[in-house]
């Protein structure tokens, strides 16, 4: 799936990026686009909860066509051009008392994974991020025998 869109935190504040440079042990997250406008939309629609409006990711990836993110749990891995990521968590811990999670209708359940940086290097906007795991693509696991 592609790389849709790249933020990062500058002084306080959330930016657009081209690019981002990933260092070791580092942990980014990630939403799918579907995810994303879901969030849109409860913001939108006055719908939101304790999350809604602070949280932010780093990287913004393609929804996947079965329309939600693969069945990836923590130590799965996703691998681009020069990077690996391991699945840190999958979905956010949400609050108990908040409305949404108690209606099970949140997409930071769902559409949401924590990531941290095994291979470190450049990430950049429409690249290809491929799941790695045992369910993963046959390319990624051709491609790591060759390296």
């Amino acid at each position: 799936m592609k790389i849709l869109k790249l933020q990062s935190k500058t002084e306080g504040r959330w930016e657009d990026r081209k690019e981002l440079m990933l260092k070791a042990a580092e942990t980014v997250s990630l939403i799918t686009l579907r995810g994303k406008e879901i969030i849109e939309s409860d913001i939108d629609r006055k719908r939101t909860g304790f999350c809604h409006g602070i949280f932010k990711a780093n990287i913004v990836w393609d929804t996947p066509p079965e329309g939600n993110l693969p069945a990836l749990k923590p130590g799965d891995r996703l691998a681009a051009e020069e990077v690996i990521l391991t699945v840190a968590q999958a979905g956010k811990n949400c609050h108990s008392n908040c409305r949404i999670y108690t209606n099970k209708g949140c997409a930071f359940l769902k559409e949401i994974l924590f990531l941290s940086v095994q291979n470190p290097g450049r990430l950049r906007v429409m690249e290809e991020l491929n799941d790695q795991s045992a369910n993963g693509s046959r390319e990624l696991k051709d491609r790591a025998a060759n390296r």
